[in-house]
């Protein structure tokens, strides 16, 4: 498809749902540069019409923490102590850059989340930003949107 600047939302729910088909596309390939298109038309869109929250680490990792069922005793193996955790989930003690480390690899994160270690950080992918708005989008039964059963 010969994509152009997204100006509807239904050219926004096209792309985003072609960029979800295109997600793990090859590097240099016509998917690859169609993926890099859409992540910047789709970025461009969410900049002009939504008013996206900057998210620091500690919310990214409680938030993964959540997703995975994980609790705050099963980081101790990570992050050291349980009190050492807790000071750390509670935004007592700063994420060092040997834990970052570990903490990105076993939740599957970019280190663009630990970037500027005083943990305030915008999206740190155009990525996320699309799924969120694709979420929102569920969330209020949007048609163009793929929709989940309900349990």
């Amino acid at each position: 498809m010969n994509w152009k600047v997204l100006k509807t939302e239904e050219d926004y729910n096209k792309a985003s749902m072609r960029l979800m088909e295109l997600f793990h596309a090859k590097e240099n390939t016509p998917e690859g540069d169609e993926l890099d298109l859409l992540i910047v038309l789709i970025k461009d869109y969410d900049d002009k019409h939504y008013d996206l929250p900057e998210l620091d680490a500690l919310e990214v990792i409680k938030y993964k923490m959540e997703e995975m069922g994980i609790k705050a005793k099963d980081l101790e193996g990570i992050i050291g102590s349980k009190g050492y955790v807790s000071a750390i989930l509670s935004g007592k003690r700063e994420i060092t850059l040997k834990m970052a480390q570990k903490l990105k690899n076993y939740f599957s994160i970019p280190a663009e989340v630990f970037f500027a270690l005083g943990l305030k950080t915008q999206f740190f992918t155009v990525l996320v930003v699309t799924l969120m708005v694709m979420r929102f989008h569920l969330a209020q039964n949007c048609n163009l949107c793929p929709q989940t059963e309900s349990r």
